[in-house]
């Protein structure tokens, strides 16, 4: 396994289809994040793009969520990086003083 990321680019403009879709895509998020999937999904401040670490066997298998997603037709386009290592607070262990 390994560690992707998917850059993914979004329209400036939105239409009512897009919000109506969001809830759904968030429940397909978190369903993947609770499975591990999803490592981390960031969403930049001018909601242009998206930033999502997936923990998968490959490059294609990452394409393949990525297919899955409900907001897909709203995707400009999107980048996916196979990244050397990933760490963050969450992974370091937490030193007790006991």
């Amino acid at each position: 396994m390994n560690f992707f990321i998917a850059t993914i680019y979004l329209p400036l403009e939105t239409d009512d289809a897009f919000w109506g879709i969001l809830p759904e895509h968030r429940a397909r998020i978190n369903t993947w994040m609770q499975e591990g999937i999803i490592q981390v999904y960031s969403l930049a401040s001018d909601r242009s793009k998206l930033w999502v670490i997936f923990y998968c066997e490959s490059e294609l298998k990452v394409e393949e969520y990525i297919q899955k997603m409900p907001l897909l037709p709203y995707f400009d386009t999107y980048d996916i990086d196979e990244l050397a290592f990933h760490n963050n607070v969450s992974m370091m262990p937490v030193m007790s003083l006991n």
